[in-house]
């Protein structure tokens, strides 16, 4: 970029346009491969945790009506719940690289000796990953508003200057 400042400066626009196009190139390769990247990961959104949110709170209703019922059909539906959640905690821990995620996920995956027992530890996981599942949300709204707050400010009047001297400069050329 220094070679293409001097190059204008002393007026060589064959060779400054000749940087330029090159420096041009190599962002436009940064910014596909950026792009390429974030396509990879797909990325959650405050809404999408919040629906999580909501999905965990009614199956821990549930959870709670099973404690009275007993039979087969309790059982099984406590393991589809914890097989359920099993899974989509550890896809959620992979998402945000969270390790409480993870070992909540692999707790599910054990099975206690006593229905009792599986019930009142699934509560209780439940519970956590609930808890950790709104600090990611509230996060997540937070950033929101301060990438908001950050777009719609002004420039500060330093930057406002030096664009308005860049394009005085270019009206003149």
């Amino acid at each position: 970029m220094t070679r293409a400042a001097n190059a204008l400066l002393y007026e060589f626009l064959s060779e400054a346009a000749d940087l330029q196009s090159e420096a041009a190139e190599g962002l436009q390769r940064l910014s596909e491969a950026i792009a390429e990247a974030g396509s990879q990961m797909p990325g959650l959104s405050a809404r999408q945790l919040e629906r999580m949110q909501q999905e965990l709170q009614r199956d821990q209703g549930t959870l709670s009506g099973l404690g009275e019922a007993a039979g087969a059909d309790a059982e099984q539906q406590l393991q589809d719940i914890r097989g359920q959640w099993e899974q989509r905690l550890r896809r959620l821990s992979q998402q945000t690289g969270d390790r409480q995620l993870q070992g909540l996920a692999d707790a599910l995956g054990m099975n206690p000796t006593s229905t009792d027992a599986q019930l009142r530890e699934t509560q209780h996981l439940l519970e956590r990953a609930d808890g950790i599942i709104d600090a990611y949300r509230q996060l997540m709204q937070r950033r929101q508003v301060l990438d908001l707050r950050r777009r719609s400010a002004p420039p500060p009047e330093r930057f406002r200057e030096q664009v308005e001297s860049y394009f005085r400069q270019l009206a003149e050329e």
